[in-house]
């Protein structure tokens, strides 16, 4: 039975927030006795702001209007969270619900939910019409790399960030100024300017940083070649001594794309190149030997230097 309000605008709201109400919500469209029966029975209140309109297991959507909807005024999901929910796709999976809460607020009571603090949350930094309320795409990014464990998982949400086109360097460079000292600040600035140098990737970062210890001449970085299908990118090139450099991340393992990876070989070389191919594993573990062949290779391609 309802209590002030239509149906049709009932199942509009509970087919936006995921059948997860507001207290005040739940009083609007329900009499107060309903309510009082339906909920412990019928109804779950994960916490006393909140109501959802079943009682079995929550999916993660639900957390995260529960998350969303029982955090203080001002509040805003945040890292992981809010990132993907704007499309960003992680490798790594977080179960918890981030969620980011003006300075001074309580931690939300909720086990499945890590609470933030931050004095930035307005306008620049918190989507003005997003629901749920979260941190706009940039300052997720930058809040999720500022949080890792440690500086290679910090630049691998950020590369990942731009290689799907989502962040662009100047966007993080104006957030990361507004946000100030940060943990693996030094980090994220490099990361920022490598990006904006055509890095795409930490083993591409890794290679570069051979590149520049070996004194190697400075390669063109993501070149863009034509195929009869489509196109595809060449991840290191120095034209003129007629060398592509590939860095093989563990998506080239499948058997798709190993395919799609002879065929890409088979163009370059076809097309006068020659190419070497890297493991992401070898950039990373193995630079001595991966620099030494650099250099033969360009050595044999008319390179002077060393």
């Amino acid at each position: 039975m309802t209590f002030g309000a239509t149906s049709s605008e009932i199942d509009d709201l509970r087919q936006r927030q995921a059948d997860v109400l507001t207290r005040d919500q739940v009083q609007l469209f329900f009499e107060p006795q309903t309510v009082r029966r339906r909920v412990g029975r019928l109804w779950q209140s994960p916490h006393r702001r909140v109501v959802v309109l079943h009682n079995g297991p929550l999916t993660q959507a639900q957390r995260i209007w529960v998350a969303a909807l029982a955090a203080p005024t001002g509040s805003a999901l945040w890292g992981s969270t809010a990132a993907g929910l704007d499309g960003f796709r992680d490798q790594v999976e977080d179960p918890l619900v981030h969620v980011v809460l003006p300075v001074g607020s309580r931690r939300l009571p909720i086990p499945w939910v890590k609470s933030h603090w931050s004095a930035e949350l307005g306008p620049s930094d918190v989507h003005p019409l997003a629901q749920p309320r979260r941190t706009r795409l940039p300052r997720s990014l930058l809040d999720l790399a500022s949080d890792a464990g440690d500086g290679r998982r910090a630049a691998a949400v950020l590369f990942a960030g731009a290689q799907q086109r989502l962040v662009t360097p100047e966007m993080l460079e104006q957030v990361l100024d507004r946000r100030g000292p940060c943990r693996h600040h030094a980090l994220i600035l490099e990361t920022i300017e490598d990006i904006e140098g055509g890095i795409h990737s930490v083993p591409e970062h890794d290679f570069d940083r051979i590149v520049r210890r070996r004194g190697l001449p400075t390669p063109t970085r993501q070149v863009v070649r034509r195929r009869p299908n489509g196109r595809y990118y060449l991840d290191v090139l120095w034209e003129e001594f007629g060398l592509a450099v590939e860095i093989d991340g563990s998506h080239h393992r499948t058997a798709a794309q190993w395919d799609d990876d002879l065929d890409r070989t088979a163009l370059v070389v076809a097309g006068g190149l020659r190419q070497i191919r890297f493991s992401s594993f070898a950039v990373r573990r193995r630079a001595d030997r991966v620099g030494d062949l650099m250099v033969l290779a360009l050595q044999n391609g008319g390179w002077t230097g060393c």
